[in-house]
């Protein structure tokens, strides 16, 4: 059997319906309010506790990244240029101005993502 370590709302939302589970003469309701849930979700949690157990409260996007998020390559490629010579007078708005200039369709981000990158960076 494999370890299954869960977050700490998992965990509570885990502990809340086993013990529902396990002691019948608890109240259904009364286990829905706590974990602020319909009946209906309830019931599919109670459901697949019993089915797949302790795993079923896995959050299915855990150890994935964002579709959305920058490349670390790409990134880097950034900090390189902001620290290069030609761009050593630029403030932020205008390296971002002469990135797309310069580098038209390399960089697809906006400017806050610039402004979080530099500041990640340094």
């Amino acid at each position: 059997m494999k370890k299954v370590d869960l977050t700490m709302n998992e965990y509570f939302e885990y502990e809340t319906v086993k013990s529902y589970v396990d002691h019948k003469d608890s109240n259904f309701r009364h286990m829905c309010a706590k974990l602020g849930c319909c009946e209906r979700t309830g019931w599919r949690k109670v459901k697949g506790y019993k089915e797949h157990g302790k795993s079923f409260f896995i959050h299915g996007n855990r150890n994935k990244t964002s579709p959305k998020a920058i490349d670390k390559a790409v990134k880097d490629r950034v900090i390189e240029l902001y620290n290069s010579y030609e761009f050593s007078d630029a403030n932020i708005s205008h390296f971002y101005e002469l990135l797309n200039r310069f580098y038209p369709g390399e960089f697809t981000f906006s400017l806050s993502s610039l402004r979080n990158i530099l500041k990640e960076y340094g």
